[in-house]
């Protein structure tokens, strides 16, 4: 009853401290455990089995590779499994550092099925369709990773994100894309590859493509569009499907397995779209069907103009299909040809934008980059499969191609893909990290890593939430292992980058939800554990939800974190990701007396995961001490010895179900051993609580005695210790022989052997089983039973034992003493030792990572360098063991960039390879010889690294000695340089004096591989004083930075120096200010110690105006004249100007004296401003402009007229914005007065009497000219001067018959000549008149008033004509007045003044009358003058009958009208005169009648 009641009890407590948990997941260790499980894990592209393959690609001479990128965010191990053509399997291991890219190089031969060698794609090397067995490609890992697979080849590249078998679908639609060859000599052939994961798998592949379509296999067999082709895949199989025909194509063939397999689809060298150069190698994994959306966001390619090339594919038939929104087309077949199960398109027509593809059913949408001439950007073609919005996640972990295999591309670019406010702000939980060079990532808000504004999408399905997709370009600084995030927003991203003629592409990461089953149930755990923490098999498996099939999407991945579990191994049941619903797992215990732990992570294909985390306390019972002998008694002696019985548990509660001895519970004899228990037993036992027992020994009978004492805790029955003593006996104790080490080849030592009597009695030994391993020997004599070795109570014999290993090995044996009696307490010699090579202490350095000698630093002020010595004092040997050593060799294993490992000997550097080579006389530090090291001496060489070049340098040395062993030396060290980068910066064009653009230059130190901090301490400028530190101020091209406001990557304002770690930065802010025409430029470089110095290009272009008027000249004209002004319109900028069609206007300020009367281009054509006109840069239209400047109203003189007009027009400018642009015309016009007067005598006024004496009877008549202002534009060569008077008593002197006493003034140039003179004579009014014509050689120019004609007059008395006889005496004064014509129209000669003479009254007056008769001659002026109308009225008169001439003479003497030519009588005449076919100007109106001639001048204004 007691025994029940105590299993009760503990039951009881068993139940309380859940000793046996059927399922135990803590959520608060979960969610720890969970932080510390490697991200990105389930349907994702995270995995631990892989595979893989890679189509034939264009292989040319030079390095042609296929690599694989893995990253993961703990160390792990990797294994890459291929083989090559012979079947030769081939492994590669490596280990994943954190958060960091390992780089697996892997031959061709190897890495693709098969090889074509030719470089140019010949027919002849293309195969035919068939399956590759084994050929795969398989990445193993013991923790989730990451993997990327690159080819890259002399001339051609491209790779794709690999897809775990976790992940991989049943049912695929083929993306390949076409042959572009004719394939008469050439094929650039579509590759899809099947690679299977599992055994046993039925594929079957229907054909699409277009109408060329033709696949060929291996057996001959050919199969077009619409045919079926069956396969059965095995594990790493590779069934490589080729099209072979002109133009033919793979997309839209569907391939159906019954188990999971991987897809590759690309192409041997495509052109995209086809016909565009150049060609470039395609390679994409395909996404299984069941993983498609109905959104995708197709993102622009960086630089380029056009946007991509995309085919969209359908799931199901009737599918709609949006851009933008907009509806486009229906696809009605979910696979086949080109236009009925599969569309191709360019992306965006309008150019290179983000664009949205929508459809009513699931899509897939892959993305081809176009050929470098489909805009001369420099790129290539690459395969990118897109992410559907349906699979966007918050985190992307992705690599960019890298490392020192040369498979670094020129420029690598990230798009990110995720939702934001419609303000276009960046939002603050969208960050960028990288590693910080210590595994951990360093994140940084987006918006400040890069201020490049994000692009939006046009996603009309989002019109009126306030938020919109983006597309955010980052340009990546350096290849490498890069991480984005986002809290809020789900996101997408795509890696990609250029080489000139070379490129890659795809997915940053991928989630691959199984999207047709409704699965939002985590699969379950269940499992028991028995007492000693295994699992029991029946009750522990894995069960994924829901039950149905319909809905349930099977378990994807299962994952056993053994980093974080401790003692415990699992293994279970294999299953079929996406298939299994169930699977059985085991957990055995390793130690079942230690606790334990198993973290597992289970996911399904929907992407529902969990993490459990099952964990084993262990009952931990001890009994001290668990050896004890009680000793050798005399019979009926008893002796109590106690032990302790401790629960060694921290936690766990024990049970004592049973304490007992062995002889007792196997009810054996028990020959005088007792157990007493003192306390209760039902009792539990709490951790590290102890319990007493006793054990008692009585003495009954000679002889030895033993037993155990054990404990059944409740789960197992285990003994603790063991116990003995022996009764008047002899007691056998042999010590032992422990070598510990012995160098191989040598004899340690002999150790002394002792066999002692404790006992009380004589013990006899009768034999020995000696020791069987011959490296262990001893000088024990023969013992037999009949010649025995006989030992007193408490003496002793020994004897020696030798060790002389030969091996390097661990030796073990004994001898075993043979005695008369039970005496067996001790009768076994141990023997152990173990062979070593003779020991050789070996110390080599690692210096970590250096900055590198740079020749730079020989002169550079601001840093000294020194090579770096060995921290732990490299390279030493130490002979740490038994005999002494000799080096024989040095034999170099691995040498990378050895030769900067050196050793410093008579006061230069000098390689350690060189120093070494020299081994046989080469001395240590100390002068002793290197190469022997006695025993317990050393060698020293010190060993500094020197390193000139960036990377990792390697020098690896095998050691051959006398020691007989392999042993190798490692001298390892990282060159570390700065590496600043800063974009160009190009202004464009800016108008002069049109205000200051400003820009900021980011200064970059470079987060390379083998990267370091940098100390900038200033700029340096070229040309010098282009470009100042003060934007007020700026250089002599119009160029400044501000140094007072750099700031560095933490927002924080910096001066020099300014010290930057790898991957920070400095923003500067810069601006350009156009001073100088035309483009300058300029370079700003960093002053740093760097090994590349940041160069940045300032660029700018100033226009005084794109666009621009010029008026050639400003013309000063005559009123009443013409002249034609050209005005140029020139296109002085850059970029072409578009004038606006019916936008020329002028319009004159006063007066419509400026008109547009034509208008040229610079060929010198017409052209019609009432459309469109092109104005390319340096090209002109001149306008031409009649200016004809006319009275209105009286003339003004001697002041010049300013005219000006506004001429505009409308033109759209570089910047595409429509602007006016208006100028003035100026043009002058003046009308000259010049002022003439007369003398008599020198007086104005003369009065004279008249003598008889003639020679008393003269008078000087002198005309002169005043000067007119000193800007008078003078071209008179010509003066008609006119004067008349009464005849009544003076005259003109005549010398002799029409010889007139008319002359020059001495003051008249010497180039004036009287040309005609001319007299008229009125005998009616007795009015004579001269007509006097003088001529210049030169412009008439005066600076003075000047005498230009001297006449002399004669007087007499006064005449009378016949019918003034008998009247009264005729008047005493006569006024002679003149007025003056010249050539030049610019010239009115205004107010001549007339003078009078007086006579004296003469008695005889009126005694002598001289009688003249007739009608006089005269042309009468023009009234009004200027004159307007188109018929001129005229007055003259005809003194005596004759030939009369009236003409109208032009300016410059030409004649313009004959209006009278014929012989009047003496007469008064009119006459009108038709002129509108005149121009306006001015006029000269002659008469010529006889001795008569007469000039009037006349101005004509219409």
């Amino acid at each position: 009853m007691a025994y029940t009641n105590h299993k009760i009890i503990n039951y009881i407590i068993a139940l309380l401290i859940c000793i046996y948990p059927v399922i135990s997941y803590s959520q608060i260790d979960t969610i720890n455990f969970k932080d510390k499980l490697p991200k990105l894990l389930g349907a994702s592209n995270t995995g631990t089995l892989f595979f893989m393959t890679f189509h034939p690609a264009r292989q040319e001479g030079g390095a042609n590779c296929i690599y694989l990128f893995i990253s993961s965010e703990i160390q792990t191990n990797v294994r890459v499994y291929t083989r090559d053509s012979a079947g030769v399997e081939h492994i590669y291991t490596g280990k994943t550092i954190p958060n960091t890219t390992i780089t697996f190089t892997l031959p061709a031969s190897e890495a693709q099925p098969y090889t074509r060698t030719d470089g140019i794609g010949l027919r002849e090397t293309l195969l035919p369709t068939q399956i590759w067995q084994n050929r795969a490609v398989r990445v193993e890992s013991d923790a989730p990773i990451i993997v990327y697979g690159l080819t890259r080849f002399q001339a051609t590249s491209d790779g794709y994100l690999a897809l775990p078998t976790s992940v991989l679908g049943t049912t695929y639609i083929v993306s390949s894309y076409r042959e572009t060859s004719t394939i008469d000599k050439y094929s650039l052939t579509p590759y899809t590859s099947i690679v299977g994961a599992f055994d046993n798998t039925q594929v079957s592949f229907f054909v699409g493509g277009n109408l060329n379509t033709t696949i060929r296999t291996k057996d001959g067999a050919i199969y077009k569009p619409g045919n079926k082709i069956d396969a059965i895949l095995n594990k790493g199989d590779v069934w490589l499907i080729a099209s072979d025909e002109v133009y033919s194509d793979l997309g839209g063939s569907l391939i159906i397995a019954n188990k999971p397999v991987a897809v590759i689809s690309g192409n041997h060298c495509a052109y995209v779209p086809s016909q565009t150069a150049a060609c470039d190698f395609l390679i994409e994994q395909e996404m299984p069907m069941n993983t498609w959306g109905k959104k995708y966001l197709v993102t622009p390619i960086a630089g380029r103009k056009n946007s991509s090339i995309i085919r969209i594919f359908a799931k199901e038939s009737m599918t709609n299909i949006q851009i933008d929104g907009k509806d486009f087309a229906r696809i009605d077949s979910f696979w086949g040809k080109e236009g009925e199960g599969w569309l191709e398109i360019r992306a965006n027509k309008s150019g290179n934008l983000p664009t949205v593809i929508s459809s009513s059913k699931s899509i897939n949408v892959i993305q081809y980059n176009p050929g470098q001439q489909d805009d001369s950007i420099t790129s290539d073609p690459f395969q990118l499969a897109l992410t559907p919005v349906e699979q966007f996640q918050n985190e992307l972990a992705f690599t960019t191609p890298g490392g020192k295999q040369a498979t670094e591309f020129d420029k690598n670019y990230i798009n990110i893909v995720y939702k934001g406010p419609t303000s276009g702000i960046i939002p603050d939980d969208l960050e960028i990290g990288e590693n910080d060079g210590t595994g951990n990532i360093k994140w940084q808000k987006v918006k400040d890593y890069d201020t490049i504004s994000a692009i939006p999408f046009n996603d009309k399905s989002l019109n009126g939430t306030g938020e919109q997709y983006f597309n955010k370009t980052i340009a990546l600084p350096h290849s490498g292992y890069w991480r984005i995030r986002s809290t809020n927003s789900k996101i997408a991203g795509y890696v990609y980058g250029f080489s000139e003629w070379d490129s890659y592409g795809y997915p940053a990461s991928l989630l691959v939800h199984d999207l047709d089953k409704a699965d939002n149930i985590k699969p379950q755990l269940f499992y028991e554990l028995n007492c000693e923490g295994n699992s029991n098999d029946l009750k522990s498996y894995i069960q994924d939800y829901p039950i149905d099939d319909t809905n349930c999407s099977g378990i994807a991945s299962i994952y056993f974190d053994s980093l974080q579990s401790r003692n415990y191994t699992f293994s279970m049941d294999d299953f079929i990701p996406g298939t299994t619903k169930k699977i059985h797992f085991q957990l055995s215990i390793i130690n079942p007396d230690e606790d334990a732990k198993a973290v597992i992570y289970i996911s399904d294909r929907a992407g529902n995961d969990t993490t459990i985390i099952i964990e084993f306390k262990a009952i931990r019972l001890s009994i001290s001490p668990s050896n004890f002998y009680f000793g050798n008694l005399k019979v009926g002696d008893t002796i109590s010895q106690t032990f302790i019985i401790k629960n060694e548990s921290d936690t766990q509660i024990a049970s004592l179900y049973e304490i007992a001895l062995q002889s007792i519970r196997d009810l054996k004899v028990n020959y005088g051993f007792k157990l007493s228990i003192p306390f209760d037993m039902t009792l539990p036992l709490f951790p590290k609580e102890e319990r007493a027992i006793k054990i008692t020994f009585t003495a009954k009978q000679r002889g030895l005695f033993t037993d155990s004492i054990g404990i059944d805790n409740g789960c197992k029955y285990k003994y603790k210790a063991m116990i003995y003593a022996s009764v008047d006996m002899p007691i056998i104790e042999v010590t032992d022989a422990d070598f510990g080490s012995v160098s191989v080849g040598t004899t340690a030592p002999p150790i002394k052997v002792k066999i002692r009597n404790i006992g009380s009695t004589n013990l006899t030994i009768t034999g020995y089983k000696n020791n069987t391993i011959s490296e262990f020997s001893n000088n024990l004599r023969t013992i037999s039973k009949s010649t025995p070795l006989i030992i007193p109570p408490m003496d002793s014999s020994s004897f020696d034992v030798v060790f002389n290993p030969v091996q390097t090995r661990y030796y073990l044996d004994s001898i075993v003493f043979e005695t008369d009696t039970q005496s067996l307490i001790d009768p076994i010699c141990i023997l152990q030792g173990y062979g070593i090579e003779p020991k050789i202490a070996i110390k080599g350095e690692n210096w970590g990572r250096r900055r590198v000698h740079l020749s730079k630093y020989d002169s550079y002020p601001y840093y000294t360098y020194a090579p770096y010595p060995s921290p732990n004092g490299a390279i030493t040997f130490e002979n740490t063991g038994s005999v002494d050593i000799t080096i024989n060799s040095l034999v170099i294993l691995e040498d990378l960039y050895g030769d900067e490992f050196q050793v410093y000997r008579n006061g230069q550097y000098f390689s350690l390879k060189e120093i070494l080579n020299g081994l046989d006389t080469l001395l240590d530090d100390s002068g002793k010889l290197f190469k022997n090291i006695p025993v317990g001496e050393s060698r020293h060489l010190s060993v500094i690294f020197n390193p000139t070049s960036e990377g990792l340098h390697k020098l690896r040395y095998r050691i051959n000695s006398s020691l007989q062993t392999y042993l190798e030396i490692e001298l390892l060290g990282i060159g570390v340089s700065a590496v600043l980068s800063a974009e160009n910066i190009d202004f464009g064009m800016h108008y002069i004096g049109g205000g200051n653009t400003y820009k900021i230059l980011r200064i970059i130190n470079q987060n390379t591989t083998f990267a370091d901090s940098v100390k900038i301490e200033d700029f340096t400028i070229s040309p010098l004083g282009s470009i100042s530190n003060n934007l007020a101020n700026p250089g002599s091209n119009g160029f400044a930075f501000d140094e007072s406001n750099m700031m560095d990557s933490a927002g924080k304002k910096v001066t020099f120096p300014i010290i930057l770690k790898p991957g920070e930065y400095i923003d500067v802010p810069v601006m350009y200010k156009p001073l100088i025409q035309g483009n300058v430029q300029s370079t700003i470089e960093t002053y740093s110690d760097a090994k590349t110095e940041a160069v940045s290009v300032f660029n700018g272009n100033g226009v005084r105006n794109q666009l621009d008027f010029e008026q050639f000249t400003n013309p000063l004209i005559c009123f009443q004249s013409d002249t034609t002004i050209i005005l140029r319109l020139k296109n002085y900028g850059n970029e072409k100007v578009v004038i606006q069609a019916n936008s020329s206007n002028i319009s004159n300020i006063a007066g419509n004296y400026l008109s547009v009367i034509n208008i040229k281009n610079n060929a010198l054509q017409d052209i019609n401003l009432s459309q469109d006109c092109d104005l390319n840069p340096n090209e002109y239209l001149d306008f031409y402009i009649r200016y004809s400047p006319r009275f209105n109203g009286n003339p003004i003189y001697n002041q010049k007229q300013n005219h000006t007009a506004k001429i505009s027009i409308n033109y759209k400018d570089f910047e595409g914005t429509v602007k006016e642009l208006a100028d003035t015309i100026t043009a002058e016009a003046i009308y000259f007065g010049r002022q003439s007067f007369s003398k008599l005598n020198d007086v104005k006024n003369l009065t004279l009497e008249i003598s008889t004496d003639t020679a008393q009877n003269h008078i000087n008549y002198d005309i002169y000219l005043d000067n007119i202002q000193s800007d008078e534009q003078f071209s008179t060569k010509s003066l008609t001067i006119n004067f008349a008077y009464h005849n009544y008593f003076m005259a003109v002197k005549n010398n002799s018959p029409n010889q007139y006493a008319i002359k020059l003034s001495n003051e008249m140039p010497s180039d004036a000549a009287i040309s005609s003179i001319i007299r008229k004579r009125n005998q009616t009014s007795d009015i004579d008149s001269f007509e006097v014509t003088i001529n210049f050689v030169n412009p008439f120019i005066i600076q003075s008033i000047i005498k230009i004609l001297d006449v002399e007059f004669i007087t007499y008395f006064p005449s009378y004509r016949e019918n003034e006889v008998g009247t009264p005496t005729k008047s005493n004064n006569v006024i002679i007045s003149h007025n003056i014509i010249s050539n030049d129209n610019c010239i009115d000669y205004i107010n001549p003044e007339s003078v009078e003479a007086t006579r004296q009254p003469i008695c005889i007056d009126t005694l002598r009358q001289i009688v003249i008769s007739s009608t006089d001659y005269n042309l009468e002026k023009v009234a009004p003058n200027p004159y307007h109308e188109k018929i001129l009225h005229l007055n003259f008169s005809v003194g005596l009958a004759g030939y009369t001439e009236i003409n109208l003479i032009s300016s410059i003497g030409q004649l313009q009208k004959n209006i009278i030519s014929s012989y009047l009588k003496s007469g008064k005449y009119e006459i009108n005169v038709p002129i509108g076919e005149l121009s306006s100007g001015m006029y000269i109106l002659q008469m010529k009648s006889g001795e008569f001639n007469s000039c009037e001048k006349v101005i004509l204004s219409f």
